[in-house]
């Protein structure tokens, strides 16, 4: 039936679609309404130096915890800057531990888009460069205002 067909297709183009941001060389997210890693493709689970399964259901939260692998930790470097769920497009800087210890910084660009029943959800497009600014704790983060950078260094 035409339906089957409809749905027939609408399949293949997501599995082909699923394919093509599984295969970039540059690291890509999905995040949910309540910022939870959906989808993580092997680039983004390269530059975290984890396994992309340890990613999925991990939830963006901002905090500043000590720089560690765990996926809680890794996470927070992925959250969006917070008008990025209301807005089409915005773009942040996004982290991850370096071996040596130190952040590396790049700039990501989020897509908002609706899932099933208008759940709003973000794609994210991670540069494939690192920036070549240095970070420090002392200094906002992309989504911080000062009231914040003054909390989080004394808590």
């Amino acid at each position: 039936s035409t339906v089957s067909l409809a749905r027939r297709c609408v399949e293949e183009t997501a599995a082909e679609l699923a394919k093509a941001l599984a295969a970039s060389p540059q690291p890509i997210y999905v995040l949910t309404a309540r910022r939870i890693i959906a989808f993580a493709n092997p680039a983004c689970a390269a530059w975290l130096g984890v396994d992309a399964a340890s990613l999925l259901g991990a939830r963006c939260d901002y905090h500043s915890a000590h720089l560690t692998a765990d996926a809680r930790t890794l996470a927070a470097g992925l959250c969006p800057p917070p008008e990025a769920f209301t807005a089409l497009h915005t773009s942040g800087i996004v982290t991850a531990p370096a071996a040596t210890g130190e952040l590396r910084r790049r700039t990501a660009e989020f897509i908002a888009f609706s899932q099933a029943e208008d759940e709003p959800a973000l794609l994210a497009i991670v540069s494939p460069a690192d920036a070549h600014e240095p970070v420090s704790y002392t200094h906002l983060r992309a989504h911080e205002t000062v009231l914040d950078l003054v909390c989080r260094l004394l808590l």
